[in-house]
C-alpha cells in the first residue's frame, strides 16, 4: 500500500514539474489551477499515509485502498487535462460501494444498528419527519453522508461514528419501505 502511495506522489510531483515547464510562462492561471489540484492530492495522500501506519484491521485497510484508488483516478483525470491527452477508462467511485465494504468488514454484527432502537429515532438521525417518502429520505441521507465523508473533510475521520450511525438509520428505514 505504501509503495502505491509513494508511486502516486512521485507522479504528482512529476506533474507539477511538467506544468511548471510547460504552462508557467504561457498560461499562469492554468498552471496555478493544476498546481493547486495536484498539491491537494499530495496532501490527501500524506494523510492516508499517516492513517496506514495506524490501521490494523482488514476493513480499515480495504477502505484505505479504496481511497487510494479514488485518488489515483482523480490524478489521472488531472494529469490527462494537464498533458492534453484522453483519459483512460476508470471505475467510478461509489459511496454505496464504499460503505457496503465497511459493512461487510464489520462481521461482528452492527453494534450501531442495535444503538438505533426505533424507526422514529432513525428518522431523527437522518433529519427527516416520520412518513417522509423514500426519495426525500435518500436525498437527505446523501447530503449528510457527503458532508461527513473523510475525503470532503480533508482526511479527518473523526466523524466516522456519526457516518456509521447515519448508514444504519438509513438501512433501517429502507428495510421498512421494502416490507410495505
Amino acid at each position: 500500500m505504501k509503495a502505491r502511495i509513494y508511486l502516486l506522489r512521485e507522479k504528482i510531483h512529476d506533474g507539477i514539474d511538467f506544468s511548471l515547464d510547460r504552462l508557467f510562462s504561457e498560461a499562469q492561471d492554468t498552471y496555478f489551477l493544476y498546481e493547486e489540484q495536484l498539491e491537494e492530492l499530495d496532501r490527501l495522500l500524506t494523510a492516508i499515509l499517516g492513517e496506514a501506519d495506524r490501521t490494523i484491521d482488514q476493513g480499515g485497510i480495504k477502505r484505505l485502498f479504496e481511497r487510494i484508488q479514488f485518488l489515483e483516478d482523480r490524478f489521472e483525470e488531472i494529469d490527462s487535462g494537464l498533458r492534453g491527452r484522453p483519459m483512460r477508462a476508470r471505475r467510478r467511485f461509489s459511496f454505496y460501494g464504499f460503505f457496503r465494504s465497511w459493512q461487510e468488514s464489520n462481521s461482528s454484527g452492527s453494534t450501531i444498528q442495535s444503538e438505533i432502537s426505533s424507526s422514529a429515532e432513525a428518522y431523527e438521525i437522518l433529519g427527516v419527519k416520520t412518513g417522509t417518502p423514500l426519495p426525500a429520505i435518500t436525498a437527505a441521507f446523501r447530503r449528510s453522508v457527503k458532508s461527513l465523508h473523510p475525503d470532503v473533510r480533508g482526511g479527518d475521520r473523526s466523524a466516522e461514528p456519526a457516518l456509521r450511525k447515519l448508514i444504519a438509520a438509513y438501512q433501517l428505514i429502507k428495510k421498512e419501505f421494502t416490507r410495505k
